[in-house]
């Protein structure tokens, strides 16, 4: 985490502190004074910080940076750089910029540096800024015998069956909706559930084993978690779009569901810090498409009359 809120991988960071650097290099200006000054990270490495200040570079020609005794680059021109930090070019921004893995990263990185302006027409930029929204659903399923995948859409076998999905990825930060539709289901729910839940085939949501690791919206309206029957949510049916906000931003971290993109007042928080999303359903041939699986930039939620926070933990009233 960077002064500015930005959360970047491993790869983000170096090339953020290989971005602070590249201007020393020719203007021999003292690495920690001018990184206080422009305050983009807070974590460089002290190893970079005394090798680059006690290098001779060149100005003839583009320079091997050895910091942290390990070549960085072999020639500027490789990442496109044509000088300085004015001087970055394209393939380095778009690096950057694909290294953020939330859009809340992302935008604030387009606000703040002019250059990605230059970047609007490139083949690259829009397929970037559209992997950080949309997510790729996998279906965890254990056994053959409980249906199969076919693109985002899971088709039950044909012989009815306790039948639980979960999803991959395990979603542990940002904000994320996930939406399905469900055809032909009979008895049918969603929820989340703790990363370390692993659904066996032929066993529902509500098995012993599952009920303090999940939450369950049923069709009926209840929602359920170590406590069943909590009503006061709207039943729902084949056809219509079932969906769950988890927000890994609030504090509490929270879920909220929607039917037809209507909040329901039920919702919980405290949820725990990785969780997955899941689906079921039990009658022979019955399926369920995600319609979305994407990450949002904000949330905001209506609480809607009636709306009660429920912790996740605990015994519900």
């Amino acid at each position: 985490m960077n002064e500015s809120g930005l959360t970047l991988s491993k790869t983000a960071q170096k090339l953020l502190q290989l971005l602070i650097l590249l201007p020393f290099v020719h203007n021999y200006v003292g690495v920690e004074e001018q990184c206080l000054r422009i305050g983009l990270i807070d974590n460089l490495d002290e190893d970079w910080v005394g090798t680059v200040q006690n290098h001779v570079f060149s100005k003839s020609k583009a320079t091997t940076l050895r910091l942290a005794g390990k070549d960085l680059m072999d020639d500027l021109s490789d990442y496109n750089v044509s000088g300085s930090l004015l001087g970055l070019g394209q393939f380095i921004l778009l690096e950057i910029l694909c290294e953020m893995t939330l859009p809340q990263d992302a935008r604030q990185f387009l606000a703040v540096c002019k250059k990605i302006y230059q970047l609007l027409e490139h083949p690259r930029y829009w397929k970037i800024i559209q992997s950080k929204f949309q997510i790729t659903p996998i279906f965890v399923i254990k056994k053959e015998s409980q249906g199969k995948q076919q693109g985002i859409k899971f088709i039950h076998s044909n012989k009815n069956d306790y039948c639980t999905i979960a999803i991959v990825p395990v979603i542990k930060d940002g904000i994320v909706r996930f939406e399905i539709v469900l055809e032909n289901s009979g008895s049918r729910s969603l929820g989340i559930a703790d990363a370390s839940c692993s659904f066996s085939a032929g066993k529902g949501p509500s098995y012993h084993g599952y009920v303090k690791k999940t939450v369950r919206y049923y069709y009926n309206g209840d929602l359920e978690h170590i406590t069943n029957g909590t009503i006061g949510n709207r039943s729902y049916e084949d056809g219509q779009r079932i969906s769950a906000i988890v927000d890994m931003t609030s504090n509490p971290r929270k879920v909220v569901f929607y039917v037809d993109d209507i909040e329901q007042p039920n919702f919980v928080i405290g949820i725990p810090s990785e969780i997955r999303f899941w689906a079921f359903t039990r009658i022979g041939s019955s399926s369920f498409t995600v319609t979305k699986f994407e990450r949002l930039v904000q949330f905001i939620q209506q609480e809607v009359v009636g709306s009660k926070a429920l912790q996740w933990g605990k015994s519900w009233k």
